[in-house]
């Protein structure tokens, strides 16, 4: 293995930089770029090289002490209470068999910063707590002269992700010397994966649901163009319905059948009306119709969703293989208590799919609603990772990306009036509630705060948004109505307003995970 290192001291760095200045950019390999890139794929190796370009050091004071907290680029927080706050990247990729055989390091650089006390991690914080209210605690590796972490590489075992096998390599491009005060960052790595040879996957030249295609593409690093390898397929669907609603329900199947998507209907009388046996019979359905999506039908009383650590969870529902969470199916819910609920999400996501206004200007039309909180992933407060979401909305597709923002002073009549003018997708982060977001903190004419009130309000027919929100509670439908089933249940007169979809938490979330 070849190895360079570079010792630094961190004043000399950063010479020109004010004193006073909340984080410190470091270029520490100029013409790099940070990040995980594929070097050698095949069936038995995967060769990868890990580089760290740059190191962004945010200042922390701690009783009058300067302490530094590091960040990288696409870097993930290890959010291990007490030990380092520092950063990790990782690459994910298809492995059969029994997965890696053997790692190596080939090559690498680094370049050591002296007298760089790193702040320990305060842990995953979630966003009812203020982040500034929890103290820092200094674990073990803080009490001894040693490196932390003691392995910079770790695997994960080997999981099902519905068609393919995968596994994912973590890599922690530091070491730090508590007792010394001495960070050094690693920024260079070339690691050779030596690979069980057995097929990851399905014979080539088998059909996979196209839309799963597309998401090993971008999930597995040697994945490569699976259209080349497999033939893209239409994966079917199954609909769990009452069997009270399933005339309501019916258009809904025949639509997607219309449409070309293989659908069938069960009702709980033949599923059985708990978690387990719903489970238990799509698990059983999925081992000879592998089907790619779960619709249910019902509010939790008609139909109940699983109960997971902390909250209820749907998505439970598509783990059909192996001990891992990772699905094998994609799992909506149309989330009505009457049949009247039922049939204006039936009417409006038929005519969402079945009759696009063409050129509408609609389409191209997005809104980000953020809160001045923070900070979380990256060092990021709410309105700063919205307006990298804007920025990359605007490279796109979208024409106009609205910034409701509580550092700008947006308010609640702000966002009524855009969510009338129609758009196509609405992005949150804030506090949340079951029953509201917590943005706008100012209400304009309207009162402070977005609420179920004014989502009932809204005149956007036919002009209906997919919501994004990362916020607590706003789907927790387990025991009321909540903030997402209303959004979804919205009309004006008997035509649907609101939103044709509608991705909310159930529980509490933490300021780091959802952001990344």
């Amino acid at each position: 293995m070849k190895k360079m290192m570079l010792a630094l001291a961190v004043g000399w760095l950063v010479a020109g930089i004010p004193a006073m200045a909340a984080t410190r950019h470091l270029d520490l390999a100029p013409g790099s770029i940070t990040g995980i890139t594929v070097l050698q794929r095949s069936s038995s190796v995967l060769e990868v090289a890990c580089d760290v370009s740059a190191l962004e050091l945010a200042e922390v004071d701690l009783d009058g002490r300067t302490w530094y907290k590091p960040g990288i680029t696409d870097g993930a927080e290890t959010l291990q209470a007490g030990m380092p706050d520092l950063p990790s990247l990782s690459v994910a990729f298809m492995a059969g068999g029994a997965g890696v055989l053997s790692m190596t390091i080939l090559e690498e650089q680094s370049q050591v910063l002296e007298n760089t006390p790193v702040i320990p991690s305060r842990g995953n914080i979630t966003r009812n707590i203020d982040p500034s209210s929890v103290p820092y605690t200094f674990g073990e590796s803080y009490q001894r002269s040693t490196v932390w972490p003691e392995q910079m590489l770790a695997l994960s075992s080997p999981y099902t992700f519905r068609d393919f096998q995968g596994q994912t390599l973590h890599i922690q491009p530091f070491r730090y010397d508590a007792a010394a005060q001495r960070l050094e960052v690693v920024t260079h790595l070339r690691i050779r994966l030596e690979l069980d040879s057995t097929p990851s996957g399905p014979m080539p030249g088998s059909a996979i649901d196209q839309d799963f295609m597309a998401i090993y593409e971008r999930r597995f690093a040697n994945a490569g163009n699976l259209r080349y390898n497999y033939l893209p397929a239409i994966g079917s669907m199954i609909v769990v319905c009452p069997d009270e609603w399933l005339q309501t329900i019916a258009p809904f199947v025949e639509w997607k059948l219309r449409s070309g998507r293989p659908t069938s209907v069960v009702p709980l009388s033949e599923t059985g009306s708990t978690p387990e046996a719903i489970r238990a019979w799509l698990m059983d359905h999925y081992g000879t119709d592998p089907f790619a999506y779960v619709v249910l039908v019902g509010d939790q009383a008609q139909l109940p969703s699983i109960i997971a650590v902390g909250g209820a969870s749907d998505a439970n529902y598509g783990f059909l293989s192996g001990t891992d969470t990772y699905p094998e199916a994609i799992v909506g819910r149309f989330s009505a208590e009457t049949s009247e609920q039922l049939q204006t999400m039936v009417s409006r996501t038929i005519q969402y799919e079945e009759a696009p206004e063409a050129g509408a200007s609609w389409y191209r039309r997005a809104i980000g609603v953020a809160s001045a909180e923070g900070t979380g992933d990256d060092g990021e407060y709410d309105w700063e990772h919205m307006d990298n979401i804007r920025s990359t909305l605007l490279a796109g597709d979208h024409h106009d990306v609205a910034q409701i923002y509580d550092p700008a002073g947006s308010t609640t009549t702000d966002l009524v009036q855009e969510l009338n003018l129609g758009c196509s997708l609405i992005n949150y982060a804030g506090h949340g509630a079951y029953s509201r977001w917590e943005s706008p903190m100012a209400g304009g004419t309207l009162p402070a705060h977005f609420s179920m009130t004014r989502v009932n309000q809204l005149l956007n027919s036919t002009q209906w948004p997919v919501v994004v929100s990362v916020a607590c509670d706003n789907g927790k439908f387990m025991e009321n109505t909540c903030f997402a089933e209303t959004w979804l249940r919205a009309s004006n007169n008997g035509t649907p307003t609101g939103a044709v979809a509608m991705y909310a938490a159930t529980q509490l979330v933490g300021w780091s995970p959802p952001m990344e």
